[in-house]
């Protein structure tokens, strides 16, 4: 149950969603909505599973085994998946995407928006509320207070990017400031860069080397600070993904380096071990 303020721009968004929503398991398929005074009351279907954030809170704690790059990046393409549904079919910024209303659904292995409580369509979000979806760290550089510039598709791939980011390394980007890093109040007059994930990836040094080159460049180039240094369409930001993951897989890669493709494949059965007894128990 979702409740959002009454009013045109939460309706047309509902109407929005429900017709994009159904049939899509990259979202969560919308029940019914009702108004309640000034309040519009959503009721969405049960995605089963952890919210990422308590996810990485066991990862964290060791009572879950961090995800290998091979997981991560599956998660986080079905995600910008579902964000290609919101920006190319819909128009719409998802606009405060972060672990705390994702659902990892264990059963279709993916990273589910819960909550759509500041998704607005592109050619409206000049009206947008001050400070509506920037109060996060995986907000985007340009949805932070008083940047002067106006959220797009781009801040949804940053935000996703920094999702990536953690998953890979435990770390939220910059330092822990993530799209924050913008704001001067936060660095403290310090000049803070972007560490690369293959510098923070504890496996990083049993992956090859092309395949750390992939995958910094990936992430790195989606949480760009500048909007106009990201992947310029959804799709130029999939197709990056896909070919990362292939070089994950081993499709691409030159037998003295199976060995390490290998162990990451190891990883994933595993972890799929795991999620089916804690499923059962």
């Amino acid at each position: 149950v979702h409740v959002l303020p009454h009013g045109r721009d939460t309706f047309r968004r509902l109407r929005l969603l429900t017709k994009l929503s159904s049939g899509q398991s990259q979202l969560p398929f919308i029940v019914d909505s009702v108004r309640r005074g000034d309040e519009v009351v959503v009721l969405t279907k049960w995605i089963e599973g952890p919210t990422l954030a308590e996810y990485l809170r066991q990862c964290r704690s060791a009572k879950e085994p961090w995800p290998s790059p091979l997981i991560v990046m599956n998660l986080v393409r079905g995600l910008a998946g579902a964000c290609r549904l919101l920006n190319e079919r819909l128009g719409v910024v998802h606009g405060d995407l972060h672990p705390d209303n994702l659902i990892l659904c264990r059963h279709t292995k993916r990273l589910v928006p819960i909550d759509f409580g500041s998704a607005w369509q592109i050619e409206v979000t000049r009206k947008k509320p001050s400070g509506d979806g920037a109060a996060r760290l995986y907000s985007a550089p340009e949805l932070q207070r008083g940047s002067g510039t106006m959220p797009g598709m781009r801040s949804d791939q940053f935000s996703v990017m920094s999702i990536c980011y953690e998953l890979l390394t435990g770390k939220v980007p910059y330092d822990g400031l993530g799209g924050r890093v913008v704001l001067a109040s936060e660095r403290e007059g310090q000049s803070i860069a972007l560490v690369a994930p293959s510098d923070a990836l504890k496996h990083a040094g049993r992956l090859p080397g092309k395949l750390k080159a992939c995958l910094d460049e990936v992430v790195c180039r989606g949480l760009a600070a500048d909007p106009n240094e990201r992947y310029a369409s959804t799709s130029a930001w999939l197709d990056a993904l896909q070919a990362c993951s292939q070089l994950l897989h081993g499709g691409r890669e030159t037998p003295t380096t199976n060995t390490a493709n290998s162990w990451l494949l190891r990883q994933v059965e595993k972890l799929d071990g795991l999620w089916q007894r804690k499923r059962k128990s």
